[in-house]
């Protein structure tokens, strides 16, 4: 079954909602903050729209991704209690829009935010390398033309995941992994109704070209608490101009 980080995102005025930083040696996890990331992504993913199995239309969705990152805690407190090695994570907002002719008008989205069953995941060490594990245990819902809102098995997550040497930069790529090659995921209407299929592979004129994955197409860099005070103080001034204008 298929199966993405980030930094924090803010909009004018809006107070910073934590500081992600992390280390860069072999416990690199355990010196991570928690906090708020946001990521500008592309997913591609083979469709199959003929029930032969085999993808038939390769789609692409771009879009924002927003990742809730908890504080490292020890995963095996019984036997390494004072080894802190692993991070828990969810995408609590994913919202991405069709970028490719077929499924041009259609909405892809993720996460307690969009009103979608949590999509949970983590970041673990890998013991004595500079690598982590990150992976999301994903679930989605797409508004499609002309079918409605599609879902697959929600009994089943869709895994993702990739192996990372820090927070996620532009590039890192999120394969759906958890399945056998080959593998196709049932999307179905509103009324239970199998209307088309996700493949395990990308094929583009019968050649695989890979998984379906994630990729990173930017980082939205959080902006400083000093400049967001300095922005309510424009604003403030601003206001107070104003006011003495109209008095």
């Amino acid at each position: 079954m298929l199966s993405t980080c980030l930094i924090i995102s803010l909009q004018c005025g809006a107070p910073a909602a934590g500081t992600l930083s992390c280390g860069t040696d072999t416990n690199w996890v355990s010196m991570c903050s928690a906090g708020t990331q946001t990521l500008n992504v592309t997913m591609n993913f083979g469709l199959d729209t003929d029930f032969s199995s085999l993808a038939n239309v390769d789609v692409s969705f771009t879009g924002e991704v927003i990742v809730n990152i908890g504080d490292p805690y020890a995963s095996d407190p019984v036997n390494a209690p004072g080894h802190i090695d692993r991070i828990n994570t969810e995408i609590i907002s994913m919202s991405l829009m069709g970028s490719t002719s077929y499924v041009n008008g259609w909405g892809f989205r993720m996460g307690i935010d969009q009103a979608v069953a949590p999509s949970l995941g983590f970041i673990q060490e890998q013991i004595n390398t500079t690598i982590a594990l990150s992976r999301f245990d994903t679930v989605f819902e797409i508004d499609s033309i002309p079918y409605g809102t599609l879902t697959h098995d929600l009994n089943a997550t869709v895994f993702f995941e990739d192996l990372i040497s820090g927070l996620p930069e532009i590039g890192t790529k999120y394969n759906h992994t958890g399945a056998p090659f080959g593998t196709t995921i049932p999307l179905f209407d509103e009324n239970g109704t199998e209307v088309l299929r996700l493949t395990d592979l990308i094929v583009t004129d019968f050649v695989t070209i890979g998984r379906p994955h994630f990729i990173v197409d930017s980082v939205v860099i959080p902006v400083p608490p000093a400049i967001w005070l300095f922005g309510t103080g424009v604003l403030g001034l601003i206001s107070l101009s104003r006011g003495n204008r109209y008095v």
